[in-house]
C-alpha cells in the first residue's frame, strides 16, 4: 500500500527533530512578521475596512 501522507508527515517530523533550532527560529521570525503586519494593518487600515468601521461604530 501506499501512504503519501504518512511519508511525507515522517519526513516533516524526522526534518524538525533534527532541525529544532532552524524551524524554531523560522517559526519565531513568521510570527515577529505577523505580528508587525497586523499592527501596520491596525494603523493604516484599507479604505474599505475603515468604511465598515465607521458603519459598525454608528
Amino acid at each position: 500500500m501506499n501512504y503519501p501522507y504518512f511519508r511525507s508527515l515522517l519526513r516533516k517530523s524526522w526534518y524538525y527533530h533534527h532541525e529544532k533550532e532552524k524551524v524554531s527560529q523560522y517559526i519565531a521570525d513568521w510570527l515577529e512578521w505577523s505580528h508587525k503586519m497586523r499592527e501596520e494593518q491596525r494603523k493604516n487600515p484599507h479604505p474599505v475596512v475603515q468604511k465598515l468601521m465607521e458603519i459598525k461604530a454608528v
